[in-house]
């Protein structure tokens, strides 16, 4: 039976079994999966370029060449203004998996997330910070700055949100709100880059570890678009060699033994599915090899790659097909 806490905790990750449909692709402004670029899916072209000793990493999966790690010293991205990047005015998503070495070699001691401003002087459109001991964001100006406590241990990923709505502040961190603060005010728009890892106005900073998939909207995600982000959700608007697919939900979830689970090929091809903890690490293999197009089905039998069976806790569907990947929560009870 699943514990009343255990419970109380899904629910509180917006993993209810009646909770919303998340939806993650209206108003998405920019995202950044940085697989060995730093181009923009969202279909809005905010492409950036890479400056300083920029390395491409791994990513939380495992996966080489998939996330950027930036020195604290003289890395970061750089992306050209655009209607889009300006068009937040009353509400903003900013959000991204990062794993901190530390905090910024240069300046003061904090690691920028992303900044819209690439000027000296006290003046910025928006910006979110994440600290080994807090995360916040700003808008316009330094006054407005705004934080939320939370530990971030070093060398652990880990993704962090702040979501404005013309009113409050939102901290979410791995997928749940722990913190709502007061701010009123409305952004104002300026012509000035987009940096990711880097702060310019007054005292450069620099991020120092690693970034991977951020993502920035003009509007306030909701809880379930928050948990459906840190869960992996794709946007599906990644462009690549590989057929579109879509992606259904586990039955029955939650589940206590065997879970199937239903998706659909535009065309014939090569697919990996896979099977996640909370912490990035796979688990089980699923599925591999080539299927036909259209409907198909797998199914997990609740059991690890080392036989035992899985303990209970939140899992992770991942369906891939070359540069295409989809993701599924799927909750087990013992």
């Amino acid at each position: 039976m699943l514990r009343r806490g255990v419970l109380l905790t899904l629910l509180g990750l917006g993993i209810g079994f009646g909770s919303a449909k998340a939806d993650i692709l209206t108003g998405l402004v920019a995202r950044y999966p940085m697989d060995g670029n730093a181009n923009d899916i969202s279909g809005n072209g905010n492409n950036g370029s890479l400056v300083g000793d920029m390395v491409s990493t791994t990513d939380r999966f495992g996966n080489p060449n998939s996330a950027y790690q930036f020195n604290g010293l003289n890395s970061y991205i750089l992306v050209p203004n655009s209607a889009s990047l300006s068009s937040p005015s009353t509400a903003c998503t900013q959000a991204g998996w990062v794993m901190l070495y530390g905090v910024s070699s240069v300046g003061a001691g904090f690691n920028p997330l992303l900044m819209k401003s690439a000027d000296g002087s006290n003046a910025f459109m928006y910006r979110m910070i994440a600290n080994p001991t807090y995360m916040g964001a700003a808008f316009n100006n330094w006054g407005t700055a705004t934080s939320c406590g939370q530990t971030i241990p070093l060398n652990e990923w880990h993704h962090v949100a702040t979501v404005f709505n013309g009113s409050t502040l939102k901290c979410y961190y791995d997928g749940a709100l722990i913190g709502t603060l007061a701010m009123v005010m409305t952004i104002t728009a300026d012509a000035r880059p987009l940096t990711i890892g880097a702060d310019v106005p007054g005292i450069l900073e620099i991020f120092y570890g690693k970034i991977d998939d951020v993502c920035i909207y003009n509007r306030a995600l909701t809880d379930e678009d928050i948990a459906q982000l840190w869960a992996g959700g794709s946007t599906d608007v990644a462009s690549g060699s590989a057929p579109r697919f879509s992606l259904g939900y586990s039955v029955p979830n939650p589940t206590s033994g065997e879970s199937r689970l239903e998706f659909t090929l535009e065309a014939p091809a090569s697919i990996q599915l896979d099977v996640f903890d909370v912490a990035g690490r796979r688990v089980r293999s699923v599925e591999s090899g080539a299927r036909p197009a259209g409907q198909n089905w797998a199914s997990w039998d609740g059991r690890l790659d080392n036989g035992r069976e899985a303990p209970s806790g939140v899992y992770f569907f991942r369906l891939q097909s070359g540069n295409n990947m989809l993701t599924r929560r799927i909750v087990r009870v013992r």
